[in-house]
């Protein structure tokens, strides 16, 4: 048989009760069910999953999966085929890391435009020459000199 593993924020709230849903819900949980909870319960029951969260006792803040200020809820859930989960396991826990992987390309950082003296030669010297006094950014007496 073929082993499924679906897992997230489900954004619903299963509580620890678990009436009507025995044979998905393991008894353990935080706060009351809602009815996002019961679309949790119904899509486990349907696929014949387990809520794996639910099946193992542990202290009352290890079952919160959010938390912002005083609010707490469990809402982020496991599931597996129920066949795959007995009461005889343990609860393991994984830390996961994702390392971004470095850009290969280098970044190109701001710079001064680059000043292609060589292109002055000829009647690029004048014209460059005259708009220069024409603005009069610089005094420009004598001649540019070309490197050939």
């Amino acid at each position: 048989m073929e082993e499924i593993g679906i897992g997230g924020d489900m954004n619903g709230h299963v509580g620890c009760d678990r009436t009507g849903y025995d044979r998905v819900h393991g008894g353990y949980g935080f706060g009351l069910r809602n009815d996002a909870g019961r679309k949790v319960l119904d899509f486990a029951t349907a696929y014949e999953l387990a809520i794996v969260n639910t099946y193992f006792r542990k202290r009352g803040e290890h079952y919160v999966t959010y938390k912002s200020g005083r609010n707490m809820s469990q809402i982020d859930y496991f599931m597996v085929r129920r066949e795959s989960v007995t009461t005889q396991h343990r609860l393991m826990v994984m830390e996961t890391w994702c390392i971004k992987k470095r850009s290969t390309k280098r970044e190109k950082v701001n710079k001064e435009a680059r000043i292609r003296w060589w292109k002055l030669c000829d009647e690029n010297e004048e014209v460059f020459t005259q708009k220069m006094r024409k603005i009069g950014l610089v005094n420009v007496k004598g001649s540019i000199k070309c490197c050939e």
